[in-house]
């Protein structure tokens, strides 16, 4: 069981809400967490942002309930339904990812329809209550197996990057495994990425102590943006997309 999580229950502090990005952007750098979460300052996507989201949205719409047909043709369907057409430099990168993104359909496509679970859910939110906290977050899809297991299945577009090691030490599937456990009552749960570049799917565990760093961890981060620590990281500020935006901008990362 996660450390202490019953203890740690709804109290009387005004909650802070936590999620995987918001706590990889406090990590990356607590004034652009400031910026994003709390200042409002958004970015225009960028055209790998957009073929993500097209293919999360197509697969999503997909596999959900209100479609029951499963082909082919119907997944490249619902592909030009929700395109997401921005950030592209020209018309040539985004034809290029169109074609990219239909060639990643249809290998998932090949794979997924010999699964023998049941798909109960996509695109699946979970809010979870703690003391002064609510965590919550998106998973991508939620499968039911046959021996009554649960599986969490997150997509990812490209597999480059992704060692063994990554896929077993990752912040967001803890905190999906905590949050479909806690949040959802699933149990027991199986963990999956499935990288839609090349088709294939890695099954991946989590242990006691991984859920309960990532509870410190959300505790920990929790305390510092309720006392306003917002640093700025000037490591970061060569990486950021809100460089020349930011008051707090230094060239080269330095003081």
């Amino acid at each position: 069981m996660i450390k202490e999580f019953f203890r740690k229950l709804m109290g009387k502090k005004e909650p802070v809400e936590l999620s995987y990005s918001r706590i990889q952007s406090y990590k990356k750098c607590p004034w652009l967490f400031k910026l994003v979460y709390m200042d409002g300052m958004r970015s225009s996507p960028n055209g790998s942002m957009s073929l993500g989201m097209s293919l999360h949205r197509a697969l999503a719409n997909y596999l959900g309930g209100d479609h029951q047909e499963r082909s082919l043709d119907r997944l490249f369907q619902i592909y030009d339904e929700v395109w997401v057409n921005e950030g592209f430099a020209n018309t040539q990168e985004t034809l290029d990812s169109y074609d990219a993104g239909r060639r990643m359909l249809q290998n998932f496509f090949e794979i997924d329809r010999l699964k023998t679970s049941t798909v109960i859910a996509t695109e699946k939110n979970f809010f979870l209550p703690l003391d002064g906290i609510k965590l919550m977050g998106s998973i991508d899809r939620i499968d039911k197996n046959p021996d009554g297991s649960f599986e969490i299945i997150e997509y990812k577009t490209q597999a480059d990057n992704w060692s063994p090691q990554r896929m077993g030490s990752d912040l967001q599937l803890t905190l999906y495994e905590i949050g479909a456990e806690k949040g959802l009552a699933l149990t027991p749960v199986h963990l999956r990425y499935f990288f839609l570049s090349n088709g294939t799917s890695c099954a991946t565990t989590r242990s006691e102590e991984q859920k309960n760093g990532a509870m410190d961890l959300v505790f920990e981060i929790s305390e510092k943006i309720r006392s306003k620590h917002f640093e700025p990281n000037y490591s970061y500020c060569e990486r950021c997309e809100f460089a020349r935006r930011c008051a707090n901008y230094k060239p080269g990362g330095k003081r």
